[in-house]
């Protein structure tokens, strides 16, 4: 199984300030564990539903397993209505250890596809490069990467959504040392 980017590393409040020519200050969607899956955004108050992945525009994300693209979306330019703006849904040739469902790769904020609806990928295959449509146009570039049981279009929310850690493993979490 390969990551979706070369270099993996979650989005934290450090990141963004080393990727922004803002100040700290001045970015404020930023969250010191924003980038994280699960109840970490407005003081848990909010779902987050994969990870977002620090990466400049441009950076080549690809598939992490074989599958095939279940679904491509393409951005429609309004980041209230179509918040992930450019995605990849991957039905991938992995299953879910103990429950065998099948998981779904999906990908988000694209520059763009480099793949279409029914295409068959191979791992490891580039499947679009990193950008900053929807919602991710205010903030320091990022890939949003989930991990689904459901190729369906998901809203907000949890449901059908895994800890991406639970399929990648969970060396990619770090902390700076206080």
């Amino acid at each position: 199984m390969k990551t979706p980017l070369q270099h993996m590393e979650i989005r934290t409040f450090e990141t963004d300030a080393r990727n922004s020519e803002e100040s700290i200050i001045r970015l404020p969607k930023t969250s010191p564990v924003g980038g994280d899956y699960g109840r970490v955004r407005a003081a848990g108050l909010k779902n987050h539903q994969g990870w977002d992945l620090v990466a400049t525009v441009g950076t080549p994300v690809v598939a992490i397993s074989d599958g095939i693209v279940e679904w491509v979306h393409l951005y429609t330019g309004d980041p209230d209505s179509d918040p992930y703006g450019n995605q990849i849904c991957l039905r991938t040739a992995m299953k879910r250890k103990f429950t065998g469902e099948t998981i779904w790769a999906f990908y988000a904020h694209l520059l763009i596809s480099s793949v279409h609806r029914h295409q068959h990928v191979s791992e490891g295959q580039v499947i679009g490069m990193v950008g900053k449509t929807g919602n991710a146009i205010d903030v320091p570039s990022h890939l949003h990467f989930e991990i689904r049981t459901s190729g369906e279009r998901l809203g907000k929310g949890l449901l059908y959504r895994l800890n991406p850690g639970e399929i990648l493993g969970y060396r990619y979490y770090a902390c700076a040392a206080g």
